[in-house]
């Protein structure tokens, strides 16, 4: 009927425990592809012309020059590292994210920092798997925009390519959010019983 003190321990202890360990795949997956698109950029880079075409519309069609340079036309790429390298850092630093946002007490005053309810084990897990899987769908986003500006879209592709691009990425972000929320509700209803 009631609980021995072992069983509680092992409860708390199970929804205290971190989440699993980052993992390292999907940041290796994201540069590795933004760093081949790099090397064939790089390759290309003598057929660009000069000024080289800078911004495109939806359909992919230039509407900004600037003067050929390097570092201009690498730029999607630089930013592609930095954000799929920005989305992997916050998956990792999720769990002290987390305390510093108030779901653990504050070690100096000992009270929440905030109102909201401590974050679940699995949630943290979801956000965390959700950072993971963003940080890959940013490296494909942006270094597949960079081929297509470089390369420019077939005609038949042209209407399509865009809403593709964006449909891949918003749904890698809906699917998180839609696991994240699930959790949150199952969790709810968990306790509320």
């Amino acid at each position: 009927m009631g609980e021995t003190q072992s069983e509680q321990g092992a409860q708390s202890a199970a929804q205290a425990a971190p989440p699993a360990r980052i993992r390292l795949w999907p940041i290796l997956a994201g540069f590795g592809y933004l760093l081949a698109v790099a090397g064939i950029g790089i390759a290309h880079y003598p057929a660009v012309p000069d000024p080289m075409p800078v911004h495109f519309d939806a359909a992919f069609q230039p509407d900004a020059w600037a003067a050929k340079s390097v570092g201009g036309f690498l730029l999607p790429v630089f930013i592609g590292l930095g954000a799929t390298l920005l989305m992997w850092v916050l998956a990792a630093l999720l769990p002290v994210l987390d305390a510093l946002g108030g779901s653990q007490p504050h070690p100096a005053a000992g009270m929440q920092l905030s109102p909201r309810a401590p974050a679940t084990t699995q949630t943290l897990l979801l956000t965390r798997r959700m950072l993971e899987r963003l940080a890959l769908s940013v490296a494909l986003l942006i270094g597949t925009v960079a081929l297509l500006t470089w390369f420019g879209v077939p005609g038949w592709a042209a209407p399509w390519a865009f809403i593709l691009l964006m449909g891949g990425f918003l749904g890698v972000l809906a699917f998180g959010v839609v696991g994240i929320v699930r959790s949150e509700r199952a969790e709810t209803y968990k306790v509320g019983a």
